[in-house]
């Protein structure tokens, strides 16, 4: 599976595209291949210390910049921020601190969207959006307002 994709190496063990390309993802996640691979990734010598230590040093990564009278990159004292920052998303990844797209839930879809304000925000008043049939609690009516959103 080394520098493949989870679909890649679906098809390359032998999956269907069409089971590859939907469960490639759910395929890892098994607990007999996470075991797998744990296995493998040891008898390799990759242990956890030398997964996270390049992560590590992102976090102390120096800016290079080219010095003509050297003839070469020189590294100065200065933050490399691109690199912090590309390294903080990797040790927020793996503790799993961004969602997977399974677990983002749905985009609202178009359709009737209902605003709805705090009871201190709103003016005491009849609108037609309120029901003669449903008083509030408190006896007061409060202005909420109805959009509907039409698909392009």
């Amino acid at each position: 599976m080394a520098g493949k994709t989870k679909v890649k190496a679906a098809l390359d063990a032998g999956y269907s595209p069409s089971y590859a390309y939907k469960s490639s993802f759910a395929m890892i996640e098994r607990p007999q291949v996470k075991t797998f691979l744990t296995e493998a990734f040891l008898a390799k010598g990759l242990t956890p210390e030398k997964m996270i230590q390049p992560v590590l040093d992102g976090y102390e990564a120096k800016t290079k910049v080219f010095n003509r009278g050297v003839g070469g990159f020189v590294l100065t004292d200065e933050p490399d921020h691109d690199i912090r920052l590309k390294a903080y998303d990797r040790a927020v990844a793996a503790f799993g601190g961004i969602p997977h797209a399974v677990e983002m839930p749905p985009p609202a879809r178009p359709g009737l969207i209902v605003v709805i304000g705090r009871e201190s925000d709103a003016k005491p008043k009849t609108t037609e959006s309120t029901s003669p049939d449903r008083p509030t609690p408190s006896g007061k009516t409060f202005d909420v307002t109805f959009r509907r959103e039409r698909p392009e």
